[in-house]
């Protein structure tokens, strides 16, 4: 963890640390912050870096030809307008 970041943060400064809006860190961040009273809400650092470390990864695509089950290209001759999407899904 980088010095530069207090132990305990204010709300925007949190939001920042996780490379939010605080509007998006108010509806996505799971950590409850602590009471400081008169002083207002902090979040904990080590809370929120736990946090970014347990979110999942998401999977990287195969390299082409390496899966047998491959979508056809979405442009491929004979393909419905659905099965065209689902290709375009699968290869996201």
């Amino acid at each position: 963890m980088s010095d530069r970041w207090p132990e305990l943060m204010r709300r925007e400064t949190a939001a920042a640390f996780c490379d939010m809006t605080p509007d998006q860190f108010d509806r996505q961040c799971p950590v409850a912050p602590v009471d400081q009273g008169w002083r207002g809400y902090r979040w904990k650092r080590a809370k929120l870096q736990a946090w970014i470390d347990n979110l999942p990864e998401k999977p990287r695509p195969l390299a082409p030809g390496l899966d047998a089950a491959e979508p056809q290209a979405p442009d491929a001759p004979g393909l419905t307008p659905e099965q065209r999407r689902e290709a375009s899904l699968a290869r996201m």
